[in-house]
């Protein structure tokens, strides 16, 4: 009975994982970016009736070519529903070796014809890269000609909401996504910003197991992913093991304030690969309003 007892669990949370898979969450979050450049997180009302106005922010992580109904028809309108200003997708959009889905590039041929998108690279683009160079290149062409904005190890200015954003984006390298391998600081290159005269300042860095790096930049709020929320995730604490089979990682999914003038956010994603697993960690799409004070605002 026993047995039977433990069979008829088994069944039951397999049933629920792929039921709550089916389905992506908004998780959203508002930050306050101070003239002084103290980050601060705030809740649902607190907004200061002086604070400029807000960009919105919608990151994509670690889809890995999943779509969500025909042609990607349900993410495609869950992002719509949340009306943004910019669109980040912070890596691992694809999953190596395997053939790019039509799915994806119809979805971001689409959501690049309405907003500015920002890609950058992850553990499995860079993987791709080195095995399948043509096959990769002719994807990157696909992105340009969609209207996507790659950027791989650079920063660059955008202007939204008469706020100037600097955007930076840190690639890392193939070697620092080893399994076996201990993932080297040396060997992460992030690119340097101009910080005169700009509003905020982003960083779209898909591992967020170098926090500790991170924080030895200027940049603002750091942007992160891979970790896919820990795969299985218990109720109300953290995530159990990281995608390097590393237990109960630091930074497996949420917000994390690193020093008082740097937070960062690291989505849980949107997809899987290999083992298509996840438990109590539905599918993420991360929303952030950004309250950004000028310096003129005291």
């Amino acid at each position: 009975m026993i047995g039977y007892g433990i069979l008829l669990v088994v069944i039951v949370i397999l049933i629920y994982s792929v039921i709550e898979n089916r389905f992506v969450k908004t998780v959203r979050y508002r930050i306050l970016l101070h003239s002084d450049g103290t980050v601060q997180r705030i809740g649902n009302g607190e907004v200061p009736e002086d604070a400029a106005e807000w960009i919105r922010i919608i990151q994509l992580s670690d889809l890995h070519g999943c779509h969500y109904g025909p042609d990607n028809i349900n993410l495609y309108q869950k992002i719509k529903s949340c009306n943004p200003d910019i669109l980040i997708f912070t890596g691992d959009m694809i999953t190596k070796y395997k053939i790019i889905p039509s799915e994806l590039i119809s979805l971001l041929e689409r959501l690049a014809s309405e907003y500015l998108c920002i890609y950058s690279l992850g553990n499995h683009e860079l993987k791709e890269r080195r095995k399948h160079p043509e096959r990769f290149q002719a994807y990157l062409e696909q992105l340009q000609q969609a209207g996507v904005q790659l950027m791989d190890d650079t920063v660059r200015e955008f202007v939204l909401k008469d706020r100037k954003l600097m955007l930076g984006a840190c690639s890392s390298t193939i070697e620092n996504y080893s399994k076996t391998l201990k993932p080297c600081a040396k060997n992460v290159y992030i690119p340097q910003m101009d910080c005169a005269d700009v509003s905020g300042s982003v960083l779209l860095a898909h591992d967020p197991n170098f926090a500790m790096e991170y924080r030895k930049t200027s940049y603002s709020l750091v942007f992160s992913g891979h970790l896919h929320g820990g795969i299985v995730r218990i109720p109300g604490w953290r995530g159990v093991v990281s995608t390097q089979f590393k237990l109960f990682p630091r930074y497996a999914g949420g917000y994390y304030q690193l020093k008082d003038k740097q937070a960062m956010i690291v989505s849980r994603g949107l997809g899987s690969h290999t083992i298509k697993f996840r438990l109590f960690n539905r599918p993420e799409l991360v929303q952030a309003d950004i309250y950004i004070f000028s310096k003129s605002q005291r």
